[in-house]
């Protein structure tokens, strides 16, 4: 059997996010839930796809996925999901064959699979176009993207932004961090986003949640970091007991000079926002020590 014939060879890399704040509103009839949160997107962790063009007349048009680590699909996962999309919505597609290395943790709450799907998604728009075809609209492309995971369109969009809906709502808005120092943590645990849904909604009550921050606080002005961070991560509540390690490490933090401290997403990764430079790099040589991998950011 011939081998392919490879077209060009791409290396993409893509980063992550943490959630600023995360509440946790309706359970909607899909099994999705509304929330409201603010993202950051971070350029480390990273995952990196090195894609292969390859002539088509050879190979079908067809997409293959190759990843070594633990828990992820090669024939079933965002990227997958995310071609055979583009590929209804536009009858373009090309034959590609990707390989994924996870820089990002799986299961760590750092939305690295619509990461990953995102970069992909315009990626293949941008190989589309090349070839002389329409594509689609950014608002279509976005639109797709919410159907491959609910943090797609921001990825897509990769700007600080306030989160409403699903995730697909967004508002850019400048960050409240400037100037601060970041200090993520990523230990060695893999929790299930649909587990830890489940889990809220069997023990959350039915008191009001806070009061959150909205698009019309954020209009025309820096939204401020204390009103941001206020509300805090609904996860909280439920991830910290099941897992006490996590527990463990926000209040290393803590003593370590951290200003914040918050779970990401639904965990099990952690960030701790410091005031200067030197205290976060003394907490985050500190965290090492103990196997955590950590990431420090100037933001």
């Amino acid at each position: 059997m011939t081998r392919p014939r490879l077209l060009s060879f791409h290396r993409l890399t893509c980063g992550c996010k943490i959630n600023l704040f995360l509440k946790i509103r309706d359970k909607l009839p899909n099994g999705y839930h509304t929330l409201e949160s603010f993202f950051l997107p971070l350029s480390a962790p990273e995952d990196t796809l090195e894609v292969s063009v390859l002539d088509a007349e050879d190979s079908r048009g067809e997409l293959h996925v190759a990843c070594d680590t633990p828990g992820i699909d090669p024939s079933r996962n965002s990227l997958t999901k995310a071609y055979a999309l583009y590929a209804e919505a536009t009858g373009f597609a090309p034959a590609l064959s990707v390989r994924l290395e996870k820089g990002i943790p799986h299961g760590s709450g750092l939305g690295g699979g619509s990461a990953d799907a995102a970069r992909f998604l315009i990626f293949i728009q941008a190989l589309a176009q090349e070839e002389g075809k329409t594509g689609l609209s950014p608002a279509a492309l976005v639109d797709l993207g919410a159907r491959v995971g609910a943090d797609v369109p921001f990825f897509l969009l990769n700007k600080p932004a306030l989160a409403r809906g699903t995730g697909e709502i967004l508002e850019p808005v400048p960050s409240p961090c400037a100037g601060l120092h970041l200090v993520l943590a990523c230990p060695d645990l893999v929790i299930s986003t649909a587990w830890a849904f489940s889990l809220l909604d069997e023990a959350r009550s039915k008191a009001e949640s806070p009061e959150v921050l909205t698009r019309d606080a954020a209009r025309a002005t820096r939204p401020s970091f204390a009103r941001v961070m206020a509300p805090g991560n609904d996860f909280e509540e439920v991830i910290f007991p099941a897992f006490p390690p996590l527990a463990r490490i926000c209040e290393s933090l803590r003593r370590d000079g951290a200003a914040v401290v918050r779970l990401s997403g639904s965990g099990a990764s952690l960030f701790g926002l410091f005031t200067d430079g030197e205290t976060a790099g003394n907490a985050a040589r500190k965290l090492r020590t103990t196997g955590v991998r950590v990431f420090t950011h100037a933001l």
